[in-house]
């Protein structure tokens, strides 16, 4: 956890994958919370995969978009009011500070000052991580947390967070010499990763059991 915390602190892009129940979503809502209590930025934007951005829409249940998935969103509310307490909380989501979006609203839009944290992103397809990556405005920070385990995995096809990753890692590996000096930065020194596994699982003793189960006889 020392090595999150860490990262959070210091890289513009954080991708926190592993083990259900490890604590990944509640420390990136806690740590946004607390620097945006500081000024450091300026909104909070929650993302949550609750349909891909290709081809499908919210459908017709009642309500906006925003109606839509509220629901979906009460996991990463929780540690929000720990922090702010839920009458401030309520204030600041009422303003627009805090915003809880479907991923199908970031399409055409840039966010500045923003810390930005997507959960269940395991289950981003490719194209919708593309879209998300290249929505960072300056001074803005990205927050990226999911389960690659087969089985969290709803959607066909491949992960955008495994896919994210691996491309990270491939171009690292590889240092094309089209990448100038700013992207080479970019690149080595403002991207991070870290990896939580069943022994991190926080959230209760059986929930830990479950997981180690899934993980062996998947």
């Amino acid at each position: 956890m020392k090595k999150y915390i860490d990262l959070l602190k210091s890289k513009t892009v954080v991708c926190a994958s592993g083990s259900s129940g490890s604590g990944k979503s509640f420390v990136a809502c806690v740590y946004a919370a607390n620097e945006f209590l500081k000024g450091n930025f300026k909104n909070i934007v929650l993302l949550r995969p609750v349909e891909p951005v290709s081809g499908k829409t919210l459908g017709y249940r009642p309500g906006s978009g925003i109606d839509k998935v509220q629901e979906a969103y009460q996991s990463m509310y929780e540690p929000l009011k720990v922090v702010f307490g839920t009458q401030h909380f309520n204030y600041l989501l009422d303003k627009g500070d805090i915003a809880a979006l479907a991923i199908e609203m970031v399409r055409g839009r840039s966010f500045y000052r923003s810390v930005i944290i997507v959960d269940e992103a395991s289950n981003c397809d490719i194209k919708t991580m593309k879209t998300l990556v290249s929505r960072i405005g300056e001074g803005s920070q990205l927050i990226i947390c999911g389960d690659q385990a087969s089985w969290q995995k709803d959607i066909k096809g491949d992960s955008g967070l495994t896919w994210l990753m691996d491309t990270v890692h491939q171009v690292r590996k590889d240092n094309p010499d089209w990448l100038n000096d700013e992207d080479k930065n970019n690149l080595y020194n403002e991207i991070g990763f870290v990896k939580f596994t069943k022994d991190d699982v926080v959230r209760s003793g059986i929930s830990s059991l479950f997981v180690k189960v899934f993980d062996e006889y998947e």
